[in-house]
């Protein structure tokens, strides 16, 4: 019996081991993919948001209208946690819904700005020093008449993502647990099924063993004590 306890405790540990390990292997590449699923989604939504804007502010920028750029910026955003920003092929910032345009850097060296100048999708990660915030960023251009006129972008905060991906955290989180505890059932399950099956075979030949060697003594007892055949 005390064979059996050791063996389960040798046992046991092993499964639940191995269990966890490969539980949390899991996890962490299905939060890993989470995320990269969610900033890709909102890549997508983001240049969705500018594209609904394109038409309406590309006859504002040829000739230029700054101040209704600036005002469709503001409106466009509303309420929304997207920020929209308009941007002249010289860099300067005409339109922005968050904040005055005049007092903002020229964009002109901005990643994502000079691929939106190379005709593509720019997107960029980076510290907002306008919001103090990680943002994400997607621009791109706007042509008139074959002409660029603008760079169109549109952000928003990495935050507001790790906050959504936060909320899915806990979901795997609290799933995870109740893996680990129906994966601690079976591991001591298994480990007692095992065990009991050692000790069964090891009980089965520890008794065929002694039948063996009591059988031999028995043999030996009797070839001595049989009285020897006379002459």
């Amino acid at each position: 019996m005390k064979k059996k306890t050791r063996l389960i405790y040798k046992l046991f540990p092993s499964y639940l081991l191995i269990t966890l390990l490969s539980l949390i292997a899991v996890s962490w590449y299905a939060l890993s993919f989470t995320r990269q699923f969610y900033l890709e989604r909102t890549q997508v939504d983001l240049e969705v948001s500018g594209r609904l804007l394109e038409k309406q502010v590309i006859p504002l920028l040829s000739p230029l209208n700054e101040k209704a750029v600036d005002l469709l910026c503001k409106q466009a955003a509303g309420k929304t946690i997207t920020r929209v920003t308009v941007i002249f092929p010289d860099g300067r910032v005409v339109g922005d819904s968050e904040e005055m345009p005049a007092n903002m850097d020229n964009h002109r060296n901005r990643a994502e700005v000079q691929a939106a100048y190379k005709g593509d999708v720019g997107v960029s990660m980076r510290y907002s020093d306008t919001l103090r915030q990680n943002m994400m960023y997607v621009a791109f251009p706007m042509y008139a008449d074959g002409s660029l006129v603008g760079v169109l972008r549109t952000s928003l905060g990495v935050t507001a993502i790790d906050e959504r991906i936060g909320a899915i955290r806990w979901r795997i989180a609290a799933g995870s647990l109740l893996v680990a505890l129906l994966a601690s059932g079976i591991s001591w399950f298994v480990s007692r099924r095992i065990t009991a099956s050692v000790a069964a075979h090891w009980a089965h030949n520890a008794k065929k063993t002694m039948i063996e060697r009591a059988t031999g003594i028995l043999k030996t007892c009797l070839l001595y004590t049989s009285p020897s055949p006379r002459d």
